[in-house]
């Protein structure tokens, strides 16, 4: 049996009050905050207070940030992810394990509709992500940075290392580090994974790095607003 999905970036034309309510919903029982076992009224109250609908579409605009969701075609949200690739000042920071050119998961959720399915729509958002941030930067992302609270469900670190558990590092030491992300402070762990980068292309990246200097740089700055990519659209396979 397939469903078609649609996995992408949201657009700014997408997010409605619908679209906003599902997010909210997700969010506040975000598989990176939350085990699920309980309801927290002081992450609801964050959330729904945080993500209006002309904040989400400002959201949508942004060129180095956006809001990435996997959808069933004719119905709701099944997951929602905020990623970017702007560091936050106020989100814990581990020295030089941001080397490389790396991509941030705030925030991650999955609908109840996406039973067991929820860590290939991680992985999938990811990809996807990957590839709308590579063109915006022109430079290839190589890495995933994922946030989760210290009481986040455990599924969560093993779905992000899944993407390569070759490269898998987290940072946090035993408790975590206090700070604020994406606008809900807590205590966080980070959930680090290198992306496989194939060997011709680190050679053309190093080539185009040391012909840079010479040749100078013409790049539009990050955060200046562009249209958002519709991503794609996929059948995936589920259970009969």
């Amino acid at each position: 049996m397939f469903e078609e999905l649609r996995i992408g970036r949201l657009t700014p034309d997408e997010v409605d009050n619908k679209t906003t309510q599902d997010i909210c919903d997700i969010w506040s029982g975000a598989k990176s905050l939350t085990d699920g076992k309980k309801t927290d009224p002081g992450l609801m109250r964050i959330i729904y207070g945080n993500n209006s609908p002309d904040n989400l579409r400002r959201e949508a605009c942004k060129r180095d940030s956006g809001i990435y969701a996997v959808k069933r075609l004719g119905s709701g949200l099944l997951a929602a992810a905020r990623i970017t690739i702007a560091t936050s000042r106020m989100a814990p920071q581990y020295g030089d394990s941001q080397a490389g050119r790396p991509m941030y998961m705030e925030i991650f959720g999955a609908s109840d509709d996406a039973e067991e399915a929820w860590p290939d729509y991680l992985q999938s958002m990811v990809d996807q992500a990957r590839k709308d941030f590579g063109r915006s930067m022109g430079s290839r992302v190589t890495k995933l940075c994922a946030y989760a609270s210290s009481d986040a469900d455990e599924r969560f670190a093993e779905a992000v290392r899944g993407i390569n558990p070759r490269t898998y590092e987290k940072h946090g030491g035993e408790k975590g580090s206090f700070g604020d992300v994406g606008g809900v402070a807590r205590f966080y762990f980070r959930h680090d994974v290198e992306f496989d980068v194939p060997q011709a292309s680190r050679i053309r990246e190093a080539l185009g790095s040391a012909a840079r200097p010479l040749l100078g740089t013409f790049r539009n700055p990050l955060g200046s607003p562009v249209p958002a990519r519709t991503g794609s659209t996929e059948e995936v396979p589920v259970p009969a």
